[in-house]
């Protein structure tokens, strides 16, 4: 017997969740053995909201851009070792060489990887991997550009930012 809504009228998914899941045979046997499995159970609950309320949006990942953008990506291999190249990413004080030293890091794992935001909204991802002992790879995503003249610009920025980090692991 499908589970009634407080209205009184059937759930909409009760036996479609189940014949999806199980089968037709299979919820046939169950409702004649009066015992239906957990997944049922919770497929024919009735929904709860409070009256007036709004079902709840599916979640939205901040770091992708809603509009048509551009991304553009860079990699430079550096002599560093991931942690060092790690911090000056990281650390704030550490910034001089980056074309943007604004940025906020939104997530990271070290010494692997960031994801960095900007003032103007876009975000990038850093990937450093290892290269030997002493030499690191990294790479830039950068997403989210607003135009295709912007992401050239970013793209030069970038190059220009990598290779004065890596000066700057040099001396």
């Amino acid at each position: 017997m499908p589970a009634k809504k407080q209205s009184g009228k059937p759930h909409p998914r009760s036996a479609q969740a189940a014949e999806k899941k199980f089968g037709k045979a299979a919820r046939r046997s169950a409702e004649a053995g009066g015992k239906k499995p957990i997944a049922w159970q919770q497929a024919e609950k009735p929904t709860k909201r409070l009256p007036g309320s709004v079902p709840l949006a599916p979640p939205v990942d901040l770091f992708e851009p809603v509009a048509k953008t551009f991304e553009i990506s860079v990699s430079h291999s550096i002599e560093a070792s991931t942690s060092d190249v790690y911090r000056a990413f990281n650390d704030p004080n550490r910034r001089s060489w980056c074309h943007e030293r604004a940025y906020t890091v939104r997530g990271s794992v070290a010494p692997r990887s960031l994801i960095l935001r900007f003032a103007d909204g876009t975000s990038a991802s850093v990937a450093i991997s290892r290269k030997g002992n002493a030499r690191s790879l990294v790479m830039v995503l950068h997403k989210g550009i607003a135009t295709a003249a912007n992401a050239e610009i970013a793209r030069n920025q970038w190059r220009a930012s990598l290779e004065r980090l890596a000066a700057k692991m040099a001396d």
